[in-house]
């Protein structure tokens, strides 16, 4: 989203001192208000895309994912680093933990990853992992995360729908222990998702007054 300003009259460079004759300058000023980097989730839907894929084969999950989509985000021009590599997570490698960064190597968004096979109420996984995501990964406040879940229960329909309820009621439930409370969540995968078995949620979390965003990306890994 971009903003403009428009000034009637004449302008003064202000280096050389001469005028700038217009009726109407403007210029514009890019708004970042909880905005989805399009380009960014695009690739990893479409890295989750393969995975569904790849899904058919006798490999086990904890060997294909974490290092597949460092990999897919690397090629496509991201600079990523692998913080299971780093010694940051005591998870297995099959759990992608990724950071990605800009090209000076300033942190720009996380992405983490679990299995869920059912969603109950006293579920803790998904707790375990959004506390991580937000207390002990995301020092600085970053504007935009990523959660991929698989997905593992044949009525995945079901299983989206008991995850998507069970975020919106996150901050009632007693193992979330993070301060970054849930402001909002909404269903994005009309918007987003090319496939039937790919959903996607945004969630809005606060941090210090300030609106972050996470979005959720569940993907369904049943056979």
């Amino acid at each position: 989203m971009k903003s403009q300003f428009i000034f009637n009259g004449k302008i003064v460079d202000s280096i050389i001192g001469s005028e700038i004759n217009a009726e109407n300058f403007s210029f514009g000023v890019s708004s970042v208000e909880n905005e989805i980097s399009p380009d960014l989730l695009s690739d990893i839907i479409d890295k989750a895309i393969r995975v569904t894929e790849r899904n058919s084969s006798q490999v086990k999950l904890e060997d294909l994912h974490n290092d597949d989509f460092a990999h897919w985000l690397r090629d496509k021009g991201y600079y990523v680093t692998d913080q299971t590599r780093s010694g940051r997570s005591k998870f297995a490698v099959g759990e992608v933990d990724i950071m990605i960064r800009d090209k000076n190597g300033t942190p720009s968004s996380i992405i983490e990853a679990f299995r869920l096979q059912n969603c109950t109420d006293r579920n803790q996984v998904i707790d375990t992992h959004i506390n991580k995501l937000l207390k002990n990964y995301d020092t600085a406040g970053l504007a935009e995360n990523y959660v991929l879940v698989y997905a593992e229960n044949e009525n995945f329909q079901k299983l989206w729908k008991d995850y998507f309820s069970y975020i919106e009621k996150i901050n009632e439930k007693a193992n979330f222990t993070s301060d970054h409370k849930l402001k909002a969540l909404s269903d994005i995968s009309e918007l987003y998702s090319k496939v039937t078995d790919i959903r996607v949620a945004k969630a809005i979390h606060t941090r210090n007054s300030i609106d972050i965003t996470i979005i959720h990306i569940f993907i369904n890994m049943f056979k």
